[in-house]
């Protein structure tokens, strides 16, 4: 185990690589917003939201909608606007703040697991190697067309990458508290989650011959990642009766009345050439079985294959191209194949401290 006195660089290269790419992704948003100009619509939804006049996720009275709720359950914003009030925060402050915790947060955490997976390279090598990652990652494609039509899906990031982090070292308690503020971002968030610890489990099977050591660790998050969206879902579509999202971004009505082979070959097409950076991004899932050919790590890219399936197949063409903030799952997925294989506790009920 790493000695407290061995954590001080490391902390500080995360700290450095955190403040470098907030101050960068500030700087992104200042010229979007005062000098290109933002997509008003959303850009200006989202800081009301945030801000310190909406309380509960109140929506401006502009729009024919009382709640943020009929749209998306991201309770994980509400306390947000308490925030805004209590430091005074006004204009586009509110937003820039979530947003630079959602960029910021998401290279600390890419930072930690590759820095954590290279240990044996020395200190020294690792933490540059790290900081050299972190900070390609937080200017990849999908960052930037993300940081581009400014969304706060990007929190899902950090969350989901420092939730797999603590599940598989087994440190549960503070597992849960990331996983629960990571299902809290949106109600599919448990869904991608699912996605990627069944990818692992499935995977691990396979190179195991049997039932995965860490089926105990991981089935409870599981169960809970299917179940919240289920419930969600539910409870939106009871209480908060609204046209579906699928329905009006992936299925369409009737369902799937859109898809045949011109399209897929259109999409295709589009992915190629005109905006490749998801196709890249999952590509890139690879370079850790490339540096060591493991069952387990193909799992960021089996856990790509439904959101990838729900997006191809799309009624809208935004969608179907991963264009704006729509590929915001895959940004974890290269990084996944790190976590899981890297150097970790024993599985045995000893060594994790369950709640």
């Amino acid at each position: 185990m790493m000695r407290r006195w061995d954590l001080v660089p490391v902390a500080v290269a995360c700290a450095t690589v955190a403040i470098l790419v907030g101050v960068f992704y500030f700087g992104v948003f200042q010229h979007s917003t005062y000098g290109a100009g933002p997509y008003l619509y959303d850009t200006g939804l989202f800081n009301y939201i945030v801000g310190p006049d909406s309380r509960n996720l109140e929506m401006p009275s502009a729009i024919n909608m009382p709640s943020f709720y009929y749209v998306h359950i991201s309770p994980i914003l509400v306390p947000f606007s308490f925030i805004s009030r209590l430091l005074g925060l006004k204009e586009f402050q509110p937003l820039e703040m979530v947003l630079i915790l959602g960029f910021s947060g998401a290279a600390a955490a890419a930072f930690v697991a590759i820095q954590y997976y290279l240990r044996p390279l020395g200190r020294i090598v690792s933490i540059a190697l790290a900081a050299t990652f972190a900070i390609a990652f937080a200017l990849s494609g999908i960052m930037r067309t993300t940081a581009a039509y400014p969304h706060i899906e990007i929190l899902y990031v950090p969350l989901a990458v420092t939730a797999l982090l603590l599940i598989f070292h087994r440190r549960m308690r503070w597992a849960w508290v990331a996983f629960v503020l990571c299902l809290l971002v949106r109600e599919d968030a448990g869904l991608e989650m699912a996605c990627i610890l069944g990818a692992y489990l499935f995977l691990a099977a396979i190179a195991e011959r049997g039932i995965p050591e860490r089926m105990r660790d991981l089935l409870p998050f599981v169960g809970v990642a299917l179940a919240y969206p289920a419930l969600a879902l539910l409870a939106q579509n009871a209480l908060l009766p609204i046209e579906s999202n699928f329905a009006r971004i992936y299925s369409g009505a009737p369902a799937y009345a859109h898809l045949n082979a011109t399209l897929l070959a259109h999409r295709w097409d589009v992915l190629t050439h005109e905006q490749p950076q998801a196709l890249i991004t999952l590509a890139s899932c690879l370079a850790c079985f490339a540096l060591r050919p493991r069952w387990i790590a193909l799992t960021g890219l089996l856990a790509s294959l439904p959101w990838f399936l729900a997006g191809v197949t799309a009624y809208s063409e935004t969608a179907g191209s991963f264009s704006l903030y729509y590929a915001f799952p895959f940004l974890v997925l290269p990084l996944v194949p790190f976590i899981v294989t890297a150097e970790l506790p024993s599985a045995k009920v000893v060594y994790v401290d369950h709640l």
